[in-house]
């Protein structure tokens, strides 16, 4: 099972903080970390949202291209 939006970060940086909340860059860090198999929920919730993450990096390399 994946957890949900509202449920919260239980480790990390970000400890506490609502899923839906997270930086997409930190969620997409943490889909690269080989420790991440240890956080089934977590990654989870990633695979869930991958579209939605990448579309978020997307967006801000093209802000960021901008400038």
């Amino acid at each position: 099972m994946s957890f949900t939006d509202n449920d919260t970060m239980t480790f990390g940086k970000f400890k506490g903080t609502k899923m839906k909340d997270l930086p997409a860059w930190y969620l997409d860090w943490l889909h690269n970390q080989p420790w991440i198999d240890d956080y089934p929920q977590v990654k989870g919730y990633i695979i869930d949202a991958r579209q939605a993450i990448d579309q978020e990096l997307e967006e801000k390399k093209r802000e960021h291209q901008r400038r």
